[in-house]
């Protein structure tokens, strides 16, 4: 008895054992045809974050006697969403492709392990699919976003309270605690709500933080107030995250709050004392740029100067001064005078010049017109004049008309040649014909020579491309003569974190009007491909070649090739980045080549909130193939910024540099900044260079303290701002909504707000563009809106718009029928319809099909009647002859129905005998 029990607890463990093991075979990934074979070459198992596209890739093997289409699909996730490239794809027999499946997960998921199957199958039979899985891990993540509630901030003044909305959002999948900190180099007593300084926060939920700060009733001077508001996760691990947002307004004394003119000079001046090797120390005062603000939107600015006190300078920390003048209304245009650099928008038309002289730009509506003159300052006098039109055609294109004058007004004797002159005309227009295209054509003409150009660009999702084409004359003067230009460039991005690049250039003859330079051309061909690879980094790999044509010897004399690659990672507060170029310059002709090469290796890192380090590493040879071969060069360098305390930051570099022509050499830099909270300014900065041709040290002490000068030239001004939102769900702000005030018109922004910056103290009246509200909705405030401005103060303006309803309906004539037959209906027009509210009586007349209809209608209690007086001789309305209802917002009652009988009238028939 005992054997045989023995033998049947074997028995049963055999059984426990193969049921085991069938159970395993059946739950493994075997393709259910054996015609295909699936196979993945990604890993089984992948970290990721939610919101992120995540890359699979696997081998299809078509294992059939004949050719196959094969379809791709994708079980994923509820929420999470697929691309494969390709979706079907036709495979010969044995043969095998790859197929790049490109999943993106949704923002807002949990934390966990999520499983992704992958299946191949022949053309429309899923059964006989093979699959595989993949193992996709989501960690939590703890990601802020803070940002102030109000773009526009106005002028404050001393003895006001200043109240600022940020609203924080947790961008993470997971909860966190938030810390709210904040900081300004004004010490001014402030308030926080919520009290404790905290936020808990569920994924994808807002908080509301408010800073409420007094300004001192002391204030002597206009000064600028910085406020930063920073958000801190309280979990473990995440200390050293941060996100801040910081607001800047301009505050002014109150004694000059109460004046009936208005304006502020303002500058910082600078005592600076130097001393340099082998010179007595120097002195000087600074005057930074003098700014001079009317009113928002309206300033006068003048270049500051430099004033030496003692010594032949103040040391190479000194500025370089060139004077200007410009005064710059935002919405009118400016003007500028002085010493200053023009660039005119045309290509063709246009060139960059640096001189003195002045420029006028006036801007009506979507027209721009500006006119300029410059002397340059080159060895060549030369001077340009021009005038410039441009005008918005719609919101998709614009035309531009350039006029130059172009002369030389002088050339030395060493120049053997006459001075020269031209006029410019040059027109462009620009048009977009829809949405990520963009096409410009340009023509120009000078004396009997022209040129033209044509430019196109292309944006679609992960695909751009931009292509120009010129072409000049043989004398044409506007930058360009001979010349011909071709341009392609190329960026895709086939899968996330993937990006590949191409260019090609092509350029012939005389490219800068130089006749040294006659007979050339040049071509350049290059390509570049960028790779994010999730917990490893970025690659880059680019390569570039240049050739160089003489057209008169009709053959390449040169060719420059230059090949790159670079690596960077991050790892939290710690990043590297290496590369490593190659390039080879050859003559052609010669068939002399030289050879550079370069490493370079850099990383940073992040100690703490206050103190950051930088490293740096660069060698390189060049070495040609007649034996010539340089010392190899290296450069070392070594900084870092720390902040010491609020108020005071420093930093410090130092940089190592030997071998090559310049030999050995170092050079340090430092400087120590300190900003008291009056707005005064404390520098230190020191440098020094020593190398095998000589060295010096200087040394700079700056103070800097802020100029704020009252004046009284021009009236104050006050100003209105607000907000449009809808009344069922503040927080929704109405975009795009034309407001205007006295002639002005703003548009609101993306959050619905809007302000209007100047405007003369007095009565002023709102009124909305209704059609740019768009279709169903409706102030709830009476327009036009009447309000009252004060000098020097704003007025906060609430606009709620809601839902508006409709109401309609259809008229009928009904006819009685013959003997035995029914009463006939049909449509009548030309009745009127009279709708009755507390605002009044409106009128509506039925068409020819009897319908009434009125839109727009604010909420409320409504009467609905067909006037009788217009009715058809002996007829009345049936009951009921008036229908009243109640509408709430967005609800509408398009149902009502009247019918207008015949009266029923007796006849007496009175018979006499």
């Amino acid at each position: 008895m005992h054997c045989n029990h023995n033998l049947k607890s074997k028995n049963v463990r055999a059984l426990y054992t193969l049921a085991f093991l069938f159970l395993i075979l059946l739950s493994r990934p075997v393709p259910a045809n054996a015609d295909v074979q699936l196979e993945l070459l990604s890993s089984p198992e992948v970290d990721a974050v939610l919101n992120r596209n995540l890359t699979i890739s696997i081998r299809v093997t078509n294992d059939a006697p004949d050719a196959r289409l094969f379809e791709i699909s994708v079980e994923a996730p509820p929420g999470w969403q697929y691309t494969a490239m390709p979706p079907t794809l036709g495979i010969g027999s044995g043969e095998a492709e790859v197929v790049f499946v490109a999943v993106n997960m949704p923002a807002g998921g949990d934390p966990g392990e999520y499983e992704i199957v992958l299946s191949a199958f022949p053309g429309g039979v899923p059964s006989e699919a093979a699959s595989v899985g993949v193992l996709v891990r989501v960690p939590a993540t703890i990601l802020l976003d803070i940002r102030e509630d109000r773009i526009f901030r106005p002028a404050a003044y001393s003895g006001d309270e200043i109240e600022q909305t940020f609203t924080v959002t947790n961008m993470g999948n997971a909860s966190t605690t938030v810390v709210i900190e904040t900081e300004s180099r004004q010490e001014w007593r402030l308030t926080v709500d919520p009290p404790d300084r905290r936020l808990t926060l569920d994924p994808y939920q807002s908080g509301i933080v408010t800073v409420t700060t007094s300004i001192p009733e002391d204030l002597i001077q206009s000064v600028r107030y910085r406020l930063s508001v920073i958000a801190r996760p309280l979990e473990p691990g995440a200390e050293e995250l941060e996100w801040q947002a910081t607001t800047s307004t301009r505050v002014i004394p109150s004694q000059l709050a109460g004046g009936p003119i208005y304006a502020m000079l303002e500058s910082e001046v600078e005592t600076l004392i130097s001393w340099r090797d082998e010179e007595e120390i120097a002195s000087g005062i600074n005057l930074g740029t003098l700014g001079l603000e009317f009113s928002e939107g309206r300033h006068a600015s003048l270049s500051g100067v430099s004033f030496p006190i003692t010594g032949g300078s103040v040391g190479g920390f000194g500025q370089s001064y060139r004077p200007w003048a410009r005064y710059e209304d935002a919405e009118m245009g400016y003007i500028q005078a002085g010493d200053f650099s023009i660039s005119t928008e045309s290509r063709i038309a246009g060139r960059s010049r640096s001189g003195r002289g002045g420029e006028v730009l006036y801007r009506n509506g979507d027209g721009e017109y500006r006119v300029f003159y410059t002397r340059g300052r080159g060895s060549i006098p030369v001077e340009m004049a021009g005038l410039e039109v441009a005008h918005g055609i719609g919101e998709s294109g614009i035309v531009r008309l350039t006029a130059l004058r172009d002369s030389e007004l002088s050339v030395p004797e060493t120049y053997e040649r006459e001075p020269e002159s031209s006029t410019i005309l040059g027109l462009l227009v620009g048009y977009q014909p829809w949405e990520g295209t963009e096409v410009t054509g340009e023509i120009g003409r000078s004396g009997s020579d022209s040129a033209w150009r044509l430019n196109g660009r292309y944006k679609a999702g992960s695909f751009s491309t931009n292509c120009e084409w010129l072409r000049a004359e043989t004398d044409f003067r506007g930058g360009w003569r001979d010349t011909e230009i071709r341009r392609l460039n190329l960026s895709w991005s086939p899968l996330e974190g993937v990006n590949i690049s191409g260019n090609y250039n092509e350029s012939e003859n005389n490219l800068e009007n130089n006749p040294e330079e006659e007979g050339r051309r040049n071509r350049n061909i290059g390509f570049g491909a960028t790779w994010n690879i999730e917990e490893i980094g970025r690659l880059r790999v680019s390569h570039r070649i240049d050739r160089s044509r003489d057209v008169i010897l009709e053959e390449y004399n040169r060719t420059s090739r230059l090949t790159e690659y670079s690596f960077s990672r991050s790892w939290g507060n710690f990043s590297i980045t290496s590369s490593w170029q190659d390039r080879t310059d050859e003559d052609l002709l010669t068939g002399d080549e030289e050879t550079e090469n370069t490493l370079r290796f850099d990383c940073t890192t992040r100690l703490n909130h206050d103190i950051s380090l930088k490293f740096g590493y660069a060698t390189s040879r060049t070495s040609g193939n007649n034996g010539f071969e340089a010392d190899r060069t290296t450069d070392l360098s070594l900084g870092g910024d720390a902040r010491l305390g609020r108020d005071m930051d420093l930093s410090l570099s130092i940089q190592r540099s030997s071998g090559g022509f310049g030999g050995s050499r170092t050079s340090i830099n430092g400087s120590l900044n300190w900003e008291m909270p009056s707005g005064y300014k404390l520098n230190l900065r020191a440098r020094s260079y020593t190398g095998t041709f000589g060295g010096n040290t200087e040394i700079a002490l700056g103070f800097t303290y802020p100029l704020s000068i009252p004046m009284t030239m021009f009236p104050r001004k006050g100003s209105a701002e607000g907000r449009l939102y809808q009344s069922d769900d503040p927080t929704q702000g109405i975009p795009n909504v034309e407001i205007s005030v006295g002639g002005m018109t703003m548009v609101t922004d993306d959050n619905g707000f809007f302000r209007f910056p100047s405007l003369d103290p007095g009565e002023h009246q709102l009124t909305l563009d209704t059609p740019s509200l768009g279709v169903g909705l409706t102030p709830e405030v009476e327009l036009p809106l009447i309000f009252i401005v004060e000098a020097g103060s704003t007025v906060e303006l609430e606009i709620p718009v809601m839902r508006s309803v409709a109401v309609g309906g259809q008229v009928f004539v009904e006819t009685p029928g013959g003997r035995g037959e029914m009463p006939s209906r049909r449509p009548i027009s030309g009745m009127v319809i009279e709708l009755q509210s507390v605002d009044g009586s409106s009128y509506r007349y039925s068409d020819s099909f009897g319908r009434f209809l009125y839109t727009d209608l604010a909420p409320g209690n409504y009467v609905v009647l067909v006037r009788s007086e217009w009715l058809p001789q002996w007829h009345e309305v049936r009951e009921p002859v008036s229908i009243s209802f109640e509408l709430t917002s967005g609800e509408s009652r398009r149902d009502l129905e009247f019918t207008v009988v015949p009266v029923v009238r007796e006849i007496d028939i009175t018979t006499e005998f």
